[in-house]
C-alpha cells in the first residue's frame, strides 16, 4: 500500500509512464480477477478501472481519498492521463469522459469516490477541447451519469456558457432525477438564449423534451412565451404534449391573473 501510494504521487504529469501503468493496470486485474472490482459501467477495460480506482482511493494510506489533497498529492491523476492510457492500448481516449461521469453500476455509497476526477480544473479544460465527445454523453451516459454531468456542466460558468444547449437539454430530460439537478442551473443562461434553447426543443425535440420545454417556458416571462406556446399548440399532434402546452399557457394566466388582483391589506 505505501509502495502503491508512494509511486502514483511521483508520477509526472507532464511525463506519465503509461506503459509501466497499462501493466500496472493490468496485473491488479489479473490479481483480483474481478472480485472486488467498483466498476461505475463506462465501457473501459478492467484493467484501466482497476488503476484508476487504486490511485484515486484504495491507495491512500488512510484508505480515505476525500481527507486527502489529491490535487497536490497526485497531480498526474486527471482525465488527461486516463485519456492518455487508453489511447497507448490503441482506444479512443475520449472514453474517459464516460469513466469520470458514469455512475450507473456504482452504489451511491462509492459516487464520490470519483470526486476528483469530476471536481479537477483540468476536466473543464479537456471538455472544452472535445465539445463533440462531450455532447455525446448525452446519449452515452446513464441516468446517475447525467446526474454528475449536469452538475459539473452547470456549477461552472465558463462550461455553462460553452455548453448551454446540452445543459438545456438536461434540464428537460426524461429522467426526473436529471431534471432535478439540471433545471436549477439553466437560471445561469441569459434568458434570450434560454427561450431560444427551450422554443427549438418544443418544436424539434422528442415527446418528453417538448413537454418539459413547455413547462419551462411557462417559468419565463410570458410576453415572450405565449405566442411560442400557442403556436406550438396549433402545430402539435400528441396529445400529452398538447396537454403539457396547455398547463403552461394555464399557468401564464394564472400568474398574469394573481398580478391584477387587487389584495385587500
Amino acid at each position: 500500500l505505501a509502495g502503491r501510494s508512494a509511486f502514483y504521487a511521483s508520477i509526472a504529469p507532464d511525463q506519465p509512464p503509461l506503459a509501466l501503468l497499462v501493466r500496472l493496470g493490468k496485473l491488479l486485474a489479473a490479481a483480483d480477477a474481478g472480485k472486488s472490482l467498483e466498476h461505475p459501467g463506462a465501457p473501459v477495460p478492467d484493467w484501466l478501472q482497476y488503476l484508476v480506482n487504486d490511485a484515486i482511493h484504495a491507495s491512500f494510506k488512510d484508505g480515505n481519498s476525500n481527507k486527502q489533497e489529491l490535487g497536490k498529492e497526485r497531480a498526474a491523476w486527471t482525465v488527461d492521463l486516463v485519456a492518455g492510457l487508453l489511447v497507448e492500448e490503441g482506444l479512443d481516449g475520449t472514453l474517459a469522459l464516460q469513466l469520470v461521469f458514469e455512475r450507473k453500476g456504482l452504489d451511491s455509497y462509492y459516487h464520490d469516490r470519483l470526486g476528483a476526477l469530476v471536481k479537477s480544473s483540468a476536466l473543464a479544460t479537456y471538455m472544452q477541447a472535445h465539445p463533440d465527445a462531450v455532447k455525446a454523453l448525452l446519449q452515452q451516459l446513464s441516468a446517475a451519469g447525467r446526474v454528475v454531468l449536469a452538475a459539473r456542466i452547470g456549477t461552472d460558468k465558463e462550461l455553462r456558457a460553452a455548453f448551454a444547449p446540452l445543459l438545456v437539454a438536461l434540464a428537460v430530460d426524461g429522467s426526473k432525477t436529471v431534471r432535478a439537478e439540471a433545471v436549477p442551473h439553466i437560471e445561469g443562461i441569459a434568458e434570450a438564449d434560454r427561450l431560444r434553447l427551450l422554443a427549438a426543443l418544443l418544436t424539434e425535440g422528442d415527446t418528453s423534451q417538448r413537454s418539459q420545454a413547455a413547462e419551462l417556458l411557462a417559468r419565463l416571462p410570458a410576453e415572450a412565451t405565449r405566442g411560442l406556446l400557442d403556436a406550438a399548440l396549433a402545430s402539435e399532434s400528441s396529445k400529452p404534449v398538447q396537454q403539457a402546452i396547455r398547463a403552461a399557457l394555464n399557468r401564464i394566466d394564472a400568474a398574469g391573473g394573481a398580478q391584477e388582483q387587487d389584495l385587500p391589506a
